[in-house]
């Protein structure tokens, strides 16, 4: 593949050990939220070959800064250990960062909403990639800024909620005739005639 970047497995991995894999990865999860007294900060929920992982701003950053709290370091330290045991599973990791409005019913500054919200996305995803768990190329950065809330801004409870960082880690997908999200990467730049110079 073009770039050097693992495509598929080759490891004679079968979709049913990915799916027990994502299993293991949120139960894993689960019990480290739940043993280190983090449930009111960090959720999370799985579906159909995910594990949508949402942490409360404040285990991250404080404020409207982007520099990585020691706090959330050690946080970032056990996931990373749990992620690494299911890394040859892991299709891609999508690192979501999101705002609120800061004052209820006015639009933030744009510029400063959306490098906050993508800000705090890299430097999660670049602490991950420190940690060498995975391809690099199977880590994407997201910044929303304010504009996918959960709960409404009216409220300091609401806005605190809507403050946040999301992992979702999706496994490969074996039986996806497009590959993997590399692979679709590549078929969809090679489609429209641009050349890949790796």
């Amino acid at each position: 593949q073009p770039g050097g970047h693992e495509v598929g497995t080759g490891s004679g991995i079968t979709q049913a050990d990915v799916d027990q894999t994502m299993e293991e990865l949120y139960e894993t999860m689960a019990q480290y939220v739940s043993q280190s007294g983090l449930s009111d900060k960090i959720s999370l929920s799985q579906g159909s070959g995910y594990v949508f992982i949402s942490f409360d701003d404040t285990v991250f950053f404080s404020g409207d800064s982007y520099e990585l709290r020691d706090e959330g370091k050690v946080v970032l330290d056990e996931v990373s250990q749990i992620i690494s045991e299911v890394s040859s599973s892991i299709d891609e990791i999508r690192v979501l960062g999101h705002t609120a409005q800061a004052v209820p019913g006015q639009v933030n500054n744009v510029t400063a909403d959306r490098f906050l919200a993508s800000n705090r996305a890299t430097v999660v995803t670049i602490y991950l990639q420190e940690k060498d768990i995975i391809d690099p190329a199977r880590l994407v950065s997201v910044g929303y800024g304010e504009w996918r809330p959960v709960s409404s801004n009216d409220t300091s409870a609401g806005r605190a909620e809507n403050r946040r960082v999301e992992l979702i880690v999706t496994g490969l997908d074996l039986d996806d005739e497009a590959g993997d999200n590399i692979t679709q990467y590549y078929t969809m730049r090679e489609s429209t005639g641009t050349s890949a110079n790796p």
